[in-house]
């Protein structure tokens, strides 16, 4: 009899990191305590990261800032980021 099938499938990827950006990364996961990188934790981290990703909004600063576009760009929450661009844009009340 095999483990019971998770409630939220998965899917197996495999890829290839910079050696470098993946030793910051397991340095980050690593456990004092277990003497060792902790299972699952390479896992945990990534779909963090992806969540993140996907959550947050991205505002360039270029037309309140008078720069050129890229130079000053903000990411936060997508909330934040709209609280953040109608306030510049004087779209609140004060």
């Amino acid at each position: 009899m095999g483990r019971p099938s998770n409630a939220v499938p998965t899917y197996k990827l495999h890829m290839a990191l910079d050696s470098a950006l993946m030793a910051l990364v397991n340095l980050e996961l690593y456990s004092e305590a277990e003497q060792r990188i902790p299972f699952g934790a390479h896992q945990r981290f990534f779909s963090q990261l992806i969540r993140e990703y996907f959550e947050r909004g991205v505002l360039d600063l270029a037309p309140f800032a008078g720069c050129e576009p890229g130079a000053f760009v903000i990411r936060g929450s997508k909330v934040a980021v709209r609280m953040l661009e109608r306030t510049l844009k004087g779209e609140l009340p004060q």
